[in-house]
C-alpha cells in the first residue's frame, strides 16, 4: 500500500463516514472524487493491501496501464512485480507494450551477467522487482486464440504489439515526410 501511494503522490485513507479520501503529499485531504483517474482507478488496490491482503491472495486487474503515462507503466510494472514477489497472485490484461516491455527486461535483469550492476544504477531499478522466468506467465490473445509466450532468460516478445508499433512509426515518418517534401515543393 505504501508502495502505490509514493506511486500515486499521497495517501489513501478512508473517512470516519466510510468514504475514500486522498492526501496528496504536502496537501490537504480530497474526497476520492475530486482526485485523478490515476487515484481513483489505482484506491482500491492501496485499500485492498492496507487491510485485506494476505499472501497467495489472487488479485486480477483490467487495463492497470488506463490513465497513465507512459513512464508511469513502467513504474507501475515494477511495483506489480514487487507484488508478485510479496508472494502474490496477479493475473492481468494489458495492451500497454511499456508494461509488457517493462515486464520482460525484470525477467532479463533476474539473471546474472557482466554490466547488470551499470544498468541498474543507470535506469534506477531495485532488485525487489526482478521476475525469475519461473514466476511469471505470459499469454497473447489474438486470432480468437490463447497462446501462452515463451519466457526464456532473454525475457519475451509479444510480435505483434511490436509489429503495429513498428507500422504505426512508419506510417509516421511516411506521412511526415510527404507533407515536408510537399511543402518544400510548394515554396
Amino acid at each position: 500500500a505504501t508502495e502505490l501511494e509514493y506511486f500515486l503522490g499521497g495517501r489513501i485513507s478512508i473517512s470516519s463516514f466510510g468514504d475514500l479520501e486522498f492526501t496528496p503529499f504536502g496537501s490537504h485531504i480530497l474526497p476520492l472524487h475530486l482526485s485523478s483517474s490515476l487515484v481513483k482507478s489505482l484506491s482500491g488496490i492501496v485499500i485492498y493491501f492496507r487491510h485485506l491482503a494476505k499472501k497467495g491472495d489472487v488479485i486480477m486487474i483490467d487495463e492497470p496501464e488506463l490513465n497513465l503515462h507512459p513512464e508511469n507503466q513502467i513504474r507501475l510494472a515494477r511495483v506489480l512485480a514487487k507484488i508478485a514477489n510479496r508472494g502474490f497472485n496477479l493475473i492481468f490484461s494489458t495492451h500497454s507494450d511499456y508494461i509488457l516491455k517493462e515486464l520482460s527486461n525484470l525477467t532479463i535483469l533476474a539473471n546474472d551477467f557482466d554490466g547488470k550492476d551499470a544498468l541498474i544504477e543507470r535506469y534506477d531499478y531495485d532488485e525487489k522487482s526482478f521476475l525469475p522466468k519461473d514466476k511469471i506467465k505470459v499469454y497473447a490473445f489474438q486470432n480468437q486464440t490463447i497462446e501462452e509466450v515463451e519466457i526464456t532468460d532473454e525475457g519475451f516478445d509479444l510480435d505483434k504489439i511490436d509489429e503495429v508499433i513498428s507500422d504505426m512509426a512508419q506510417r509516421s515518418d511516411n506521412i511526415r515526410f510527404s507533407f515536408l517534401e510537399s511543402s518544400a515543393v510548394h515554396e
